[in-house]
């Protein structure tokens, strides 16, 4: 649909023909090159062609924006301008592809940042579980022929030799089960580049502490031409060939690369003092082992010499102003005309003397006033060439603390250093303390000539020579960079608790979605929010809906005309997209009823009640507890195969809690109860209700009722009669939709399948209550939505995929309680947030 769309509106809007003919070649630096070539997998030896671009650009456009690292408070407010502004997103991308970079001003402050090339992990850092009988024996794993289907890591191994590109696709899959269960793994789960590293080292012959040693050169390896590699070099080299395919097969890495380039306007400060940069350096004169301290210990090392040739001068001065005065009495008392005329002589020079001494002394009066003040002056300078040498960018690669799945990590931004030019493509990225130190001291080296244009005095250049001599010296100190990474954790300690670790180049913490909004739209104001604490999952959807029942009928207007369109929403720590105009939600906040009430009546009641209606006998227990085990290691399903204390006719509550027991009594060494209920909750919802498998195809009958199929009896008749003694509902709709694919002959319909034989499923009790989905969660795949759980017989905050099949949760559960002082909130007016180009 999301594909559909923008074609239509290519078609109709001539303007966006237009806006594409614009691009093109030349681009503005080779990492922008770099992108397009990874992007339509492109060699070296092919030239960019305009052509190259533009596909590159609507391919970009196609794809759909799904975050995969810590970047909501930019990914949200993203797939908003890429879905719905797509004149302002080729806006951006024309900016960053012809100048390497995109500006904002506001109130004549000018916010720029350069264009990333380095477009993020991808799912490179994704763990995955391989079934305990070819490796690893851990409960839920992904089976080893499901992984050896992946086409990502196909192709990466295609890539690099691994697996013969021009081998038949049943074969490279086999190959690469068969490699994979060849490998010695020891540690589990494993990423996939863990994974991806095991299968090409084996290949090449490498050891484990062959890699370990390789790792240590990893930047050199990098550096050197492919042809003067060794075995070893070419190990490190293909791997990261591979893992850059990897990405390019499961990320589009312009599109990517815009979202992580607009992410850095969340943190862009339009005052210094307030980087992480300033922290680090100490430029208060009180901090020890700091910048500041270098200086004002040199400044005051000057203005001491000098106030002891003050008071020195302040002397002669008093001992001139005697003799003066003594000369005048002298020559007061003389008579006689030769000697007044020698004392007159004599009287001139004491007074000449003493004007010499005089101006000496507000000499370096003058001179102490400087110095005091240069401290002042320097520091200000500094400040202010700071920015223009240095940026704090976001860092796709910084990827935080290890957080639980869907479980938003921390955001990282990295200091780059612009060695003061405004071309992206010439700035660097810092990475290590060495190249910390090394653009510190190229800083202050650079900038000496720039401050001393603006001295008048010589000993104002000399002090500023001297100045920059001893910090070039300090910072290559051990101590300036122990006394940076202590004042980084005296001001996290005091003052910036959200920030989860940092360093003098780096820092990781959250980003805020309201910086973001506000610089890239060029606000001069926040966006308006509507803000709650919110106690309980029910509270949570009764905001949402009273919030949209608040707003004007020119806003919901077109949320109704187009379910896809958006508005930015935020719990306490993630930021995503609210869909009033999905039907179950649009259903609920157009009553104009008590919001409450209606929710209670339409929503909760006929839930609890299928669920009180719900009981299962003997052989349906056994039969749901052999459905479940099939996902287990065969040496674990057992337990479960063999449980007992079944009993007749268990109500589905009970069922829950007997099967929660056992699970724990098996598992509970290996995963927290919490994990087991999420399990269970997702199992139930999707298996229930359990049909006999005598009627499965007056079942089927009735969800294709409103799908014409003139050859569904004639596949129906050609299947068994009764398929198992029980169908559960998931078994049920896949049954109904193979059936109806081979009554048809075809794989891809106008409608969606799905969504049809679902919807008729609630219709007929075939399954579980419909799940009120109600917001786009930014993760592939899934929705938030609301459903009524089946232990606590309460509303919860469920991730489901479009037909409402998923996982509480429960991670979340933290946010709903009175005690926490964190908020949820809604960005009413979309307006705020709808950009012009």
């Amino acid at each position: 649909l999301h594909i559909l769309k923008i074609l239509q509106k290519l078609r109709s809007d001539k303007s966006l023909q237009r806006n594409l003919s614009r691009f093109g070649v030349p681009l503005c630096h080779k990492g922008a090159e770099g992108i397009i070539r990874e992007v339509l997998d492109l060699s070296e030896d092919i030239a960019l062609s305009d052509a190259h671009v533009r596909r590159a650009v609507l391919s970009a456009t196609f794809t759909i924006l799904r975050q995969n690292i810590g970047s909501c408070f930019a990914t949200a407010p993203a797939i908003v301008i890429h879905e719905e502004q797509i004149e302002v997103f080729w806006e951006d991308l024309f900016a960053l592809l012809t100048k390497g970079k995109m500006q904002r001003i506001i109130s004549g402050v000018e916010y720029s940042v350069p264009l990333l090339a380095s477009w993020g992990i991808g799912d490179i850092k994704k763990q995955i579980f391989l079934s305990p009988n070819s490796l690893s024996g851990q409960m839920f794993s992904q089976s080893l022929e499901k992984i050896s289907y992946s086409p990502g890591l196909l192709h990466a191994l295609e890539k690099v030799g691994v697996i013969e590109r021009e081998a038949p696709r049943e074969q490279k899959i086999a190959i690469l089960e068969q490699k994979i269960r060849e490998l010695t793994i020891k540690r589990f789960p494993i990423t996939i580049e863990e994974l991806l590293r095991a299968l090409i080292a084996k290949h090449y012959g490498i050891s484990p502490q062959g890699i370990k040693a390789i790792e240590k050169k990893q930047f050199l390896i990098l550096k050197k031409p492919a042809a003067y590699l060794d075995d070893g070099e070419i190990f490190s080299y293909q791997e990261e060939k591979a893992k850059n395919a990897f990405r390019s097969f499961s990320d589009h890495g312009l599109l990517k690369s815009w979202e992580y380039t607009i992410a850095s306007f969340a943190e862009a400060k339009t005052e210094f003092t307030q980087w992480n940069l300033y922290c680090s350096l100490g430029m208060h004169s009180g901090e020890a082992g700091g910048i500041g301290e270098i200086m004002y210990r040199i400044l005051d090392g000057f203005l001491q010499d000098n106030q002891k040739k003050y008071e020195e001068s302040q002397r002669d001065c008093e001992i001139a102003f005697d003799q003066m005065r003594s000369a005048e009495a002298l020559l007061r008392q003389a008579y006689k005309e030769s000697e007044i005329r020698r004392l007159q002589v004599e009287h001139q020079s004491r007074v000449y003397q003493l004007q010499t001494c005089i101006d000496l002394r507000d000499q370096f009066y003058k001179k102490a006033s400087r110095y005091a003040n240069l401290f002042s002056f320097f520091n200000e300078q500094y400040q202010q060439k700071f920015p223009e040498f240095f940026q704090e960018v976001y860092d796709a690669y910084l990827d935080g603390t290890s957080t639980p799945l869907y479980e938003d990590s921390p955001a990282g931004f990295r200091l780059v250093y612009k060695h003061g030019r405004s071309d992206p493509s010439l700035w660097t990225m810092i990475y290590s303390k060495e190249q910390y130190v090394a653009s510190l001291v190229d800083f202050f080296i650079a900038v000496e000539p720039q401050i001393a244009f603006l001295l008048k005095e010589d000993f104002e250049q000399k002090a500023l020579q001297e100045i920059t001599t001893q910090i070039a010296l300090h910072i290559r100190s051990d101590e300036f960079l122990q006394s940076a990474f202590a004042r980084l954790q005296n001001k996290r300690d005091l003052v910036q608790r959200d920030i989860v670790t940092q360093s003098p180049w780096f820092y990781i913490s959250g980003g805020s979605m309201f910086s973001f909004l506000k610089i890239y739209g060029r606000r001069q104001t926040d966006v308006t929010v509507e803000t709650k604490r919110i106690e309980t999952p029910l509270d949570l959807l009764t905001f949402i809906v009273d919030t949209l029942k608040s707003l004007p009928p020119k806003v919901t207007k077109a949320f109704e005309k187009d379910s896809s369109k958006a508005m930015l929403m935020h719990s306490p720590t993630h930021a995503f997209l609210l869909l009033p105009g999905c039907p179950s939600l649009h259903e609920v906040w157009k009553d104009a009823g008590f919001t409450y009430t209606f929710i209670r009546d339409n929503w909760i009641l006929p839930a609890k009640k299928i669920y009180e209606s719900l009981f299962l006998d003997v052989f349906e227990q056994k039969h749901l507890f052999s459905i479940f085990s099939e996902n287990l290691p065969p040496d674990k399903a057992h337990y479960l195969q063999n449980a007992s204390g079944f009993s007749s006719k268990m109500p589905l509550q009970e069922f829950y809690m007997f099967m929660l027991d056992t699970l724990q009594s098996t598992f509970s060494m290996y995963y927290p109860s919490e994990f087991l209920e999420e399990r269970i909750d997702s199992f139930l919802r999707s298996a229930l209700p359990l049909t006999e498998g005598k009627d499965w195809k007056k079942n089927v009958r009735l969800l294709l009722e409103d799908l014409s199929s003139l050859h569904l009896e004639e596949v129906l008749k050609n299947l068994p009669n009764v398929w198992s003694e029980h169908i559960d509902a998931k078994s049920l709709q896949d049954i109904t939709k193979a059936c109806y694919m081979l009554s048809t002959q075809k794989v891809q319909f106008s409608f969606d399948l799905h969504a049809q034989i679902a919807e008729k499923a609630r219709k007929y009790h075939l399954s579980m209550p419909t799940c009120l989905l109600f917001a786009d969660t930014n993760w592939s795949g899934f929705y938030f939505g609301f459903v009524l759980g089946i232990k606590s017989s309460q509303l919860e905050l469920w991730r489901v995929d479009k037909m409402g099949k998923g996982f509480p949760m429960r991670a979340w559960n933290r946010f709903f309680s009175a005690e926490n002082p964190q908020q949820w909130g809604v960005c009413i007016y979309p307006n705020e947030y709808t950009l012009a180009t």
